[in-house]
């Protein structure tokens, strides 16, 4: 193998890749490697013949570069689908509110059968969801393990 190309090796390599174009790679780097006293691979006289900008030899004797794929772009999928604006009167659940209707301030424990949930709507405490009734249901003490 070798690590630089020298003037001369540069030049023989173009004339014999130009004046014999029926020569693969792997001859021509036998022929120069003979040639030279050197150890030189197929690949390496087809790294030069790239960086040369000679053309590459195919059965057709045809370039073989890969076409550039072009980037995929981010696909846009329209929809035919309108939005509904909320309605300006909501209907009122029959045992509590809906989900429309609760704010900071009201419970918001679900009652009711699915769908549409209602919701209890009393006042709660400061920084709980739930009413003091719902709120004894849903935090209490973890039971006592028997030992």
């Amino acid at each position: 193998m070798i690590n630089e190309w020298t003037d001369v090796m540069k030049r023989r390599f173009a004339k014999l890749h130009r004046q014999t174009p029926e020569l693969s790679f792997t001859t021509i780097a036998s022929m120069m490697s003979a040639e030279f006293g050197i150890e030189l691979t197929r690949n390496a006289c087809i790294g030069k013949a790239r960086r040369m900008g000679l053309a590459m030899r195919g059965k057709r004797g045809d370039s073989r570069r890969i076409p550039d794929q072009k980037k995929a772009r981010p696909m846009t999928i329209k929809i035919d689908a309108p939005i509904l604006p909320l309605p300006t009167e909501l209907p009122a659940a029959p045992d509590g509110l809906t989900i429309y209707q609760l704010n900071g301030n009201t419970c918001r424990w679900p009652s009711g059968t699915y769908p549409p949930y209602s919701y209890c709507g009393c006042r709660t405490h400061v920084g709980l969801s739930y009413c003091a009734a719902h709120a004894r249901r849903a935090y209490h003490a973890p039971a006592k393990q028997w030992s």
